[in-house]
């Protein structure tokens, strides 16, 4: 199967396992396309990723519960996550849902009782960096989940951040921003935007997930994210999670590819990556609260 070019093979022994009741925060699943179609809007056609292929990943590393967010090819499709969710359990398994503003209470409460505990706003899949025009999104989402007590995750580049750090912090819901919120290694600490992503969480109003290393830092095993990794865990260790991002879309260009062509995904170390963590959070109390702690209360485990 594809997907299984993303799963390391070999027993890793580098370093500690993960704590009791740890999460991956941040995966996707992608049955086979005649069980569940693809929106037609997509913008690009993913190969089959079954869980199977993933948990022995889990497995190895000692990963217990996980976050399964609706891809993008999916639409406002949601029953995917749901359908995960139903036949693993609420005890192990949450979900973070892609909705259309025109959605009915209904609709959000059977979400809701199906495990799903936020939304994403996507705006990296379509190139979106036009801030006002973000910002009308994510208030108009957080109305609507407001009374839920749902967050709003939100895939959103730093620039955008930047530019809308005041009204960010005023939303009534908490934020959560994927994949180091788009920080780039080599830039470092001072980059812009990374300062207000911080300030966000300083004051409790937002998480940052560390996932996705590859996208984020261009050094070998990851070493240019150890400072952005260690500056967010500075600025709130309540508020940092991780996630691997399985099974690792690769959007970069590819000549002659459509979008109905289905993509290849990355071909990525977990193990690896899972284990860049333990060299920039040895200690054991900061693992428990990037695994097991900070997921929980997020996530309502």
């Amino acid at each position: 199967m594809s997907a299984s070019l993303s799963v390391s093979s070999a027993p890793s022994t580098i370093a500690p396992r993960a704590p009791a009741g740890a999460c991956d925060c941040h995966i996707h699943i992608v049955p086979p396309q005649s069980q569940y179609p693809f929106s037609p809007d997509r913008s690009y056609t993913p190969r089959t990723a079954l869980l199977a292929d993933l948990k022995r990943m889990h497995e190895r590393v000692g990963i217990e519960r996980f976050v399964i967010v609706t891809p993008s090819t999916y639409g406002t499709d949601n029953q995917v996550t749901l359908d995960v969710i139903a036949e693993h359990g609420l005890a192990i398994t949450r979900g973070v849902a892609v909705i259309d503003m025109g959605i009915s209470d209904a609709e959000l409460q059977r979400l809701h009782q199906g495990g799903v505990r936020g939304i994403r706003i996507n705006m990296e899949v379509r190139k979106e960096t036009d801030p006002q025009a973000g910002m009308q999104r994510l208030r108009e989402a957080a109305k609507r989940i407001a009374g839920l007590g749902w967050h709003i995750q939100a895939n959103v580049r730093l620039s955008v951040v930047q530019a809308l750090a005041d009204d960010l912090a005023a939303l009534p819901v908490t934020l959560v921003f994927d994949h180091y919120g788009h920080a780039k290694g080599e830039l470092g600490v001072t980059q812009p935007g990374f300062s207000d992503m911080l300030a966000l969480l300083r004051s409790g109003r937002a998480y940052v997930k560390l996932s996705a290393p590859y996208q984020a830092g261009t050094a070998p095993d990851y070493q240019d994210l150890t400072a952005l990794a260690q500056a967010c865990v500075e600025a709130n260790r309540e508020r940092v999670l991780w996630g691997s991002n399985w099974p690792h879309p690769d959007l970069r260009p590819i000549p002659g590819y459509t979008v109905q062509d289905p993509r290849p995904y990355r071909e990525v170390d977990d193990d690896a990556a899972f284990h860049f963590v333990a060299r920039w959070a040895p200690d054991a109390g900061l693992r428990q609260a990037l695994f097991t702690d900070n997921p929980a209360r997020l996530y309502d485990f």
